[in-house]
């Protein structure tokens, strides 16, 4: 029996796109809409018709919280982590790993990275800001699952 994915095929998608180099979401065909998380139709209408289209890198915080308890051993190796929802400039909301220079209510850039898993992840930080300078963010894009 074949190992079942633990993510949807529309976020291997995002994932292979994102191994890529792009920052790309869905786009309604129908209404336009942009859909955080990828999915098979769209969340406004219901339509089939999604495509793939660049999307604007910046975001703002519009809520964050601290970790401080992790089923995963990598985060709870590194508790206490930093998360976040971010308001995208294309209209979604989703969910972000937060720069540790990040700040509830700012305007932030969006990298999208692999992170340790292989998973694509979104993190939110300051326009000026350095992944390479946060530590706990460089180990999650920078680590191999063991």
């Amino acid at each position: 029996m074949a190992a079942m994915s633990k993510v949807s095929a529309a976020m291997d998608e995002f994932t292979r796109r994102v191994r890529a180099g792009g920052f790309e979401l869905q786009r309604c065909g129908e209404c336009g809409q942009f859909q955080w998380p990828p999915r098979e139709i769209c969340s406004a209408c219901w339509s089939d018709i999604l495509e793939w289209t660049s999307a604007d890198r910046t975001a703002t915080i519009i809520a964050s919280t601290v970790l401080h308890v992790s089923l995963e051993r990598f985060f709870r190796e590194r508790l206490p982590w930093r998360v976040g929802m971010v308001k995208l400039a294309a209209g979604p909301v989703a969910y972000a790993h937060l720069h540790e220079k990040s700040e509830e209510g700012s305007r932030v850039k969006i990298e999208v990275r692999i992170d340790y898993a292989g998973r694509a992840i979104l993190i939110a930080a300051p326009e000026d800001a350095k992944l390479e300078k946060d530590k706990k963010l460089n180990e999650l894009v920078s680590q191999k699952e063991e």
